[in-house]
């Protein structure tokens, strides 16, 4: 009733604190964050276990098992799931919402350190990471082409597309999933380094002392060649050909001489598919403060302009 009877009294000062209401209310809608999930800290705990070489089976008998055991007297425990896959342990440990996280973080690693003298010698240390919802991509992009091989997508990729992304604003990671990463292998002819008298580790120090633009990487042994395989950014074949391994008095021994290099890829370890077809997927993944909805329009907007 006072209300309404002081708005009929004082239409004024009625209409300009309806205007300012509105006012605020158009700045107050413009500048809220819209995100795609609340952001809040679920009470969960990852347990990642390195065990290189195991087999699943061997994992779960001689890690999983043990390291559950011994998390069964933590409180506030909700539930524990567990994968064993080849060389590797994940237990995600899930808790009450009024657990401390930074307690159970402690009181995981002490579990883990009270069985450490029962796991296998050669497992890696494990390490432990909280669940972040907003650490999951806003956008997947998919490239496919039928005239671009999967190299040149994997670099078109790469050095334009997610580059060129990592500068928008409220982008904190770009990654790419299924793409082919340059790889120089050189196949070692056990005959000529026998006759020039070379040996691998001449091979492996000669290529880090010339300051190559890629690390020197596995060695691979077969019946009558060796492999040296080499990651990074290189020119060509040529170049490594004209490597110097040794010097004999005036005489000098470079790769080409003792080696074959050839100009690939490295071993694949994801995949992405488009509609069936091989494709490079790029994710995109926003920092913590920025909008889901601002950055994804950036990230289009970046697109579509390129």
């Amino acid at each position: 009733m006072f209300l309404s009877e002081f708005s009929i009294k004082r239409p004024v000062v009625t209409l300009v604190v309806t205007l300012a209401l509105m006012v605020f209310g158009y700045f107050a809608l413009t500048n809220l964050k819209t995100n795609q999930t609340p952001d809040v800290q679920p009470p969960v705990l990852v347990v990642t276990v390195p065990y290189p070489g195991a087999s699943p089976e061997t994992v779960e008998r001689e890690v999983l098992n043990r390291i559950e055991d011994a998390m069964s007297g933590i409180s506030g425990i909700r539930d524990i799931r567990s994968y064993a896959r080849d060389s590797v342990a994940t237990i995600v440990v899930f808790f009450e919402f009024d657990k401390n996280l930074i307690e159970a973080s402690q009181e995981i690693r002490d579990s883990i350190a009270s069985v450490r003298d029962k796991l296998p010698t050669e497992m890696k240390e494990p390490y432990l990471r909280r669940v972040d919802p907003a650490a999951r991509p806003i956008m997947n992009i998919a490239l496919s082409s039928d005239t671009l091989s999967a190299m040149e997508l994997s670099r078109l990729g790469e050095q334009v597309i997610a580059r060129d992304l990592r500068t928008v604003p409220g982008v904190a990671l770009v990654d790419l999933e299924g793409e082919q990463i340059r790889e120089m292998t050189v196949f070692l002819r056990s005959a000529a380094m026998r006759e020039a008298n070379v040996s691998v580790t001449d091979v492996v120090q000669s290529l880090r002392q010339q300051n190559l633009a890629a690390p020197v990487g596995h060695v691979e042994e077969g019946m009558n060649e060796q492999s040296i395989r080499l990651l990074g950014r290189l020119k060509d074949a040529r170049d490594f050909e004209r490597v110097i391994i040794k010097r004999q008095g005036e005489a000098t021994v470079r790769l080409g001489q003792v080696a074959r290099i050839e100009d690939g890829h490295a071993e694949q370890r994801s995949y992405s598919l488009l509609d069936g077809h091989s494709a490079v997927g790029i994710a995109v993944t926003k920092s913590r403060e920025a909008s889901t909805v601002t950055v994804t329009d950036l990230v289009q907007q970046r697109l579509d302009a390129m």
